[in-house]
């Protein structure tokens, strides 16, 4: 009875909420998320009457709820013009280089999504007409058993009613069964939040033939079911789906929502009638940090590097994994911090350490970093992004691997990891304006250009800047403000 009138009060609560709040389902989601704590011990029953009760709601708030956005025009990253070719330290410059402290600005972390995981209501859905989607994704043989009565295709003409009503006939469906199998898939594979959205759009392109319409109103109703916060948008006869996140994301189009980018995940989109409400118990927002190895199956490709360390040659025979580089290439661009704090491969990681990391054990400090700076320097075709891709495309580390040519952020990234995970130290992200480079803090006192970051100091290291040591910048950026990345 309690959790009758409870109900009953959230609903009079949400149908006279006023869309000049700054969200509509702010009340309403605070209202029915702990309804949902106090229930959640409780009998089967509720659970689904909960479960019932509020997709019925929700729909007829679809219907409701729409407003229009105007569209903000895709951002590129900043395109300062690069050095055109690696530069060459002048042997007689070493000599004479002095140090000098670098003033700095410090970028906002934008790299963690700090939202539990909205918990799947537990219904057993075990007795349903069930059809199976079978579909490769980056190597990974996926299964997906579903309802029969899934809608697969999106409403002919496209309105308000329109898109409450499918919402209202997919909840009647035997659909959680399937988000358990795509969330079991997305930990099997160790998906972040974007890979768990492409894992879902992949479902939702083989059940729908890869029609854009039926793909973003299906991928939207799973990713909601699923816990994440997205919207669509349409205009004409064209549905849209659209993505929060607080990395910013390149060349898409997105819309200011709250305060919040909301990105277009498919094609580019002109001005959009978007509905402005949310699932209740979707509240997380897309992260593109990539925090642990993802485990996609092994396809390791051999590459030989070389290095010269004191008239030394050595020679390392590193991996990288096809199947993870070729998911990373679809990957959108976003902020510089991200591929300074996201993982590699298992595979990547563990021939590193067997390639690499058993030259260091018996090196100085100072020494163990100036051999990984060398052999970035020497070891690496240099080629602007324009050049080699005709756009920015910044470099996961493991993909410095896959591609002929690296520019400088690929570099700064690569050897920012390798002194992370080699050496343990702590280390940071530079960037100058059209040139990025990276610091690392020493245990010994050590010459050379410096910041002052969080009150302790780092030397500078330049893995572009050919034959400079550590501590020496190219003689265009010394004195200039750089800002710094923070490294986890």
């Amino acid at each position: 009875m309690k959790f009758l009138i409870a109900l009953l009060s959230a609903i009079f609560l949400f149908n006279n909420i006023s869309l000049a709040q700054e969200d509509p389902l702010d009340e309403f989601q605070k209202k029915m998320n702990q309804e949902f704590e106090n229930y959640s011990n409780n009998m089967k029953e509720n659970f689904e009457t909960y479960r019932d009760s509020i997709d019925k709601l929700f729909a007829n708030a679809v219907k409701k709820y729409w407003e229009d956005f105007e569209v903000k025009p895709a951002k590129q990253p900043k395109g300062e013009p690069k050095p055109k070719n690696t530069p060459k330290v002048d042997p007689k410059d070493i000599a004479k280089d002095s140090s000098e402290n670098i003033p700095v600005v410090i970028i906002e972390d934008t790299t963690h999504n700090v939202v539990k995981d909205t918990l799947v209501l537990p219904v057993d859905e075990s007795n349903y007409p069930k059809a199976t989607i079978i579909f490769n994704f980056y190597g990974k043989e996926v299964s997906i058993d579903y309802d029969k009565t899934f809608i697969t295709k999106a409403p002919a003409t496209l309105n308000e009613n329109a898109v409450g009503d499918y919402w209202g006939k997919m909840s009647d469906t035997k659909h959680y069964s399937t988000i358990e199998q795509l969330t079991k898939m997305k930990d099997e594979l160790a998906l972040n939040d974007w890979g768990y959205f492409m894992l879902v759009k992949s479902f939702a392109e083989q059940l729908t033939g890869n029609e854009q319409n039926g793909t973003s109103i299906l991928t939207w109703f799973l990713l909601q079911k699923s816990g994440y916060r997205c919207r669509v948008g349409y205009s004409e006869n064209n549905l849209y789906l659209l993505l929060p996140s607080k990395n910013m994301i390149y060349g898409k189009n997105y819309f200011m929502i709250n305060q919040m980018n909301y990105y277009v995940s498919t094609s580019n989109a002109a001005n959009l009638r978007i509905v402005a409400v949310e699932y209740p118990q979707a509240k997380k927002f897309f992260d593109l940090l990539i925090d642990r190895p993802l485990n996609f199956p092994k396809k390791p490709v051999l590459s030989e590097k070389k290095a010269k360390y004191f008239d030394k040659n050595y020679n390392f025979y590193l991996t990288y994994e096809d199947n993870l580089t070729r998911f990373l290439n679809d990957y959108p661009s976003t902020n510089l911090e991200v591929y300074f704090n996201s993982e590699p491969s298992s595979t990547f990681m563990r021939g590193t350490k067997e390639n690499i990391g058993k030259y260091l054990s018996t090196l100085p400090e100072f020494d163990q970093v100036s051999f990984l700076l060398g052999y970035i320097q020497n070891g690496f075709k240099y080629k602007t992004d324009p050049e080699q891709f005709g756009k920015e495309k910044f470099f996961f580390v493991e993909e410095i691997l896959r591609y002929p040519f690296c520019d400088c952020e690929d570099r700064a990234i690569y050897f920012s990891w390798l002194v992370r995970k080699l050496l343990d130290k702590e280390v940071i992200g530079l960037v100058y304006p059209g040139h990025v480079a990276a610091a690392v803090k020493f245990n010994s006192t050590q010459n050379g250009d410096f910041v002052i970051y969080n009150n302790e100091k780092y030397i500078v290291c330049d893995p572009t800047y050919i034959g400079a040591p550590v501590g020496m910048s190219m003689p265009e950026y010394k004195g200039k403000e750089v800002k710094v990345i923070q490294v986890k």
